[in-house]
């Protein structure tokens, strides 16, 4: 926990979904900035990899500090299960310096795999806050677009590369580099 905390605070996204377990989920019941849709479009909850993987290079592109120094408040262990409380304190600072402290509540599902232990999912508290990423419509109409074209893109990629993952992750990436 405190290890994934640190690797997104120094923005370095690779460093902290190798700690995600295969298959982690993202809980999210309300969105953290606003425009941004405040579910996946099944429900509550998504991929945890494709969650950070897409919202870390936004979060980073508007941002000159994205802090996250977790509190761990409780953790739990049974066998290759466990559940760890944080109280979470973060700083974000927009390029224009607007700044936002906030403090809220996740908690991790951890899974021992292999010897190590890696996160199976996040869920928190946190409210939705102003980071002003783009103007409400420019991003519902944006992530309209994205969901939408979705499932024929993803379709295509998997017939490419014949494996769901790498259709995903390339998928992914190409949305990325289309909203830079």
């Amino acid at each position: 926990v405190q290890a994934f905390n640190r690797a997104l605070s120094a923005r370095k996204i690779e460093d902290a979904t190798a700690l995600l377990a295969k298959g982690s989920v993202q809980y999210t019941l309300r969105a953290a900035h606003p425009g941004v849709t405040a579910t996946a479009p099944t429900g509550i909850t998504s991929d945890l990899k494709t969650h950070w993987n897409t919202i870390g290079p936004v979060v980073f592109s508007v941002t000159t500090v994205y802090s996250r120094v977790p509190k761990i408040l409780d953790t739990r262990i049974d066998g290759d299960l466990a559940t760890v409380w944080a109280q979470v304190a973060s700083e974000t600072v927009e390029r224009n310096g607007k700044s936002r402290k906030d403090n809220f509540s996740e908690v991790y599902l951890m899974v021992r795999t292999g010897g190590a232990w890696q996160i199976g999912a996040i869920a928190d508290n946190r409210g939705t806050d102003s980071l002003s990423v783009a103007p409400a419509e420019r991003a519902a109409s944006i992530d309209a677009a994205l969901v939408s074209a979705r499932p024929q893109a993803v379709a295509a990629l998997l017939r490419y590369f014949r494996d769901l993952d790498q259709a995903e992750e390339a998928y992914q990436d190409a949305c990325l580099r289309a909203l830079k």
